[in-house]
């Protein structure tokens, strides 16, 4: 079984994956670089899912690092305006799909409305052993896609929900999403969330989430937690 290189000497074992991973951070501390290289590993190793990019520059850094025939062979990209329920179910059967809006052209309000449909298809079509990597995933939630986030252990399909926050949710759904994670990948955040981790998820207890240097990360997973440095420079494949 392959690994995915979260960090320097951080790896993820995605057999040990029970529940979402939970991926947090500010803009410009690295959290971008891990979804990057999530879904070149996957890309890599022949898996399948869907990843939904709401601004457009991760798929393009992606695209732009996906050269060999292989990997080419394994990886699909389409524009969230232009993509179809068919081009999904296709695709996601044997393909690792990257799905991009245009945030700051478009605005949030309708990429958000798309991102929530197009993410609630592929949980609709993805097998068991899938990936779903969703980008401002407490954003684009509605009472039926927080559901799914909840699932993902019984469903059986890995599931990254990437976000700045989680001050979109309620107290009672964070702590629902709480009992459900498998695991937490938390750059530097903001004082709600740096005061929300240690106060209410037993692991964070004492660390100081706010003041986590740039490009540096905490990854807790199985009641153990250590701080890593993120991978640079992002390889081809």
């Amino acid at each position: 079984m392959f690994k995915i290189e979260l960090g320097q000497k951080c790896l993820l074992d995605p057999s040990e994956i029970s529940g979402p991973i939970l991926l947090l951070g500010i803009p410009g501390q690295g959290k971008s670089v891990t979804m990057i290289q999530m879904a070149l590993t996957l890309i890599k190793n022949k898996q399948k899912g869907l990843f939904f990019d709401t601004y457009g520059d991760l798929a393009e850094t992606i695209k732009k690092l996906v050269k060999s025939k292989s990997s080419k062979a394994n990886f699909a990209i389409f524009d969230a305006n232009k993509i179809s329920e068919k081009d999904i179910q296709k695709n996601i059967k044997d393909k690792f799909v990257i799905v991009f809006s245009r945030t700051a052209h478009e605005g949030f309000r309708k990429t958000r409305a798309k991102a929530n449909e197009i993410v609630k298809k592929a949980y609709k079509f993805a097998q068991k052993g899938d990936w779903i990597i969703a980008d401002q995933a407490f954003d684009i939630i509605d009472d039926v896609l927080l559901e799914k986030y909840l699932q993902t252990k019984k469903l059986g399909i890995k599931t990254v929900l990437a976000d700045q926050t989680i001050m979109a949710l309620s107290d009672k759904e964070k702590l629902q999403l709480k009992k459900a994670a498998g695991g937490y990948v938390i750059y530097k955040v903001r004082g709600l969330d740096a005061n929300w981790f240690p106060k209410n998820v037993p692991i964070f207890k004492g660390k100081k989430l706010s003041e986590t240097p740039k490009y540096e990360f905490y990854f807790a997973s199985n009641k153990k937690i250590a701080k890593f440095k993120g991978v640079f420079p992002l390889k081809a494949i």
